[in-house]
């Protein structure tokens, strides 16, 4: 570590390194129905230009000092190639230029940046405020969303009762929030401190309520699959035996049953034999749709359709705003060209877990990316949330292992 990097990490672990995260942290990753209001409009932008500007100096003094950016950052160099073809794609199909620009794409880029540089300085520290933040917006999801029920949580398309409350907690929105808290939360516990496993169980059975007033099977199954590796994550604790045991959850493992799954219900339409035990086997219209955005995927091959606007993809997906399923969104926006830059992002978390020297950390870490793929299947969230949520577990898996290690060498340093 030269003196540049130490100075660096100084100016990071600061009062000016905490603010610059947590604004950092908000500004990238805002829920929709805050960032609409007209005050934030005004100063959103220079925001975003301010803090973008600082982070990727932080960035390329903490990772080019030590020639480790490229070692460091795979998951980052496949998610600016995903996003580049998704540019492309969008300018040349004339599709929503101004959405990859703001809320809908770009900004998610920042994110991972903020968690590159700041997981790197202070994982512990970091790690934590973002837990907290994502618990906060959580709250008033929940909050918001029993309160208005009933009444309508618009007045009019988009014109909220109060925009001082978050709504993407209504319906199927509210997972993107809640798995990036579960995400940090539990690793948190399993890397720091149990005492955070008590605040974490409290808000994911908030955030499984919330998801039951929603009516979201969704949500429903997720939470509740969450809470689950939770407590066999809290009793492998407890025995050595039984983490050995949990060992078969390998991220490899987690990943091929979700698209297997994939390719069982949605690309060959296997499903028939979940009328027996009462799953409808059209998944409350889903095939429908699914059809609908295989045709088109098979229309624009390569590249795909770009980011479009919802009613440009209500158009062509007929009365629909997405394709109901990530995996074929993918392709639908990106083609054959994105779809293997998001395979090269979801191998390099893979390989990061794997390399991981923490057993219950890879452990919560495997089966956050089984449930975080589970919540793709059936449902199309922003990209930001793709990229996020597979970010944090990238850079988590990468400096758990690290982090004390590097302590060390601090600590050897200053003596």
């Amino acid at each position: 570590m030269n003196v540049v990097e130490r100075g660096m990490r100084k100016i990071l672990n600061s009062v000016f390194g905490i603010i610059l995260f947590m604004v950092s942290l908000i500004a990238f990753y805002l829920p929709y129905e805050i960032e609409i209001i007209p005050e934030v409009i005004s100063v959103l932008p220079w925001v975003r230009y301010i803090c973008g500007g600082l982070l990727i100096i932080a960035f390329f003094i903490l990772y080019c000092s030590s020639l480790t950016v490229f070692r460091n950052n795979w998951y980052l160099m496949a998610a600016i190639l995903f996003l580049g073809v998704l540019c492309y794609s969008t300018y040349m199909n004339g599709a929503d230029m101004t959405g990859f620009l703001g809320k809908k794409a770009l900004t998610a880029l920042f994110f991972i940046i903020d968690i590159a540089v700041f997981f790197r300085t202070n994982m512990k520290r970091y790690m934590l405020m973002a837990f907290f933040w994502f618990l906060l917006v959580n709250i008033a999801n929940t909050f918001t969303v029993f309160y208005y029920w009933g009444e309508g949580l618009w007045e009019t398309w988009q014109s909220y009762r109060s925009p001082l409350y978050s709504l993407v907690g209504n319906y199927n929105g509210g997972v993107e929030f809640v798995l990036p808290m579960a995400i940090c939360g539990s690793a948190w516990a399993h890397r720091y401190g149990k005492w955070l496993d008590i605040i974490n169980y409290l808000a994911m059975i908030m955030s499984m309520l919330m998801a039951l007033k929603c009516d979201s099977l969704t949500q429903q199954l997720v939470y509740g699959l969450i809470i689950v590796f939770m407590l066999l994550g809290n009793i492998a604790m407890l025995s050595k035996g039984f983490t050995k045991f949990l060992q078969i959850l390998h991220p490899i493992l987690m990943v091929c049953i979700n698209f297997a799954a994939f390719v069982l219900f949605v690309v060959l339409n296997k499903a028939s034999w979940l009328e027996k035990i009462g799953i409808d086997a059209n998944f409350h219209n889903r095939r429908h749709v699914w059809d609908m955005a295989i045709e088109w995927i098979k229309a624009r091959p390569l590249l795909g359709s770009g980011l479009e606007t919802v009613d440009m993809k209500a158009s062509k997906i007929v009365g629909y705003a997405h394709c109901h399923c990530w995996y074929l969104e993918i392709p639908y926006m990106t083609g054959i060209a994105g779809s293997v830059a998001a395979l090269l992002m979801i191998i390099a978390v893979i390989v990061s877990v794997m390399r991981l020297k923490h057993g219950r950390l890879t452990y919560i870490l495997s089966v956050m990316l089984f449930v975080f793929g589970l919540s793709l299947l059936m449902e199309s969230y922003g990209v930001p949330y793709f990229i996020v949520a597979l970010g944090l577990i990238y850079y988590i898996a990468k400096n758990g292992s690290e982090d004390g290690a590097r302590k060390k060498v601090v600590r050897r340093e200053v003596n």
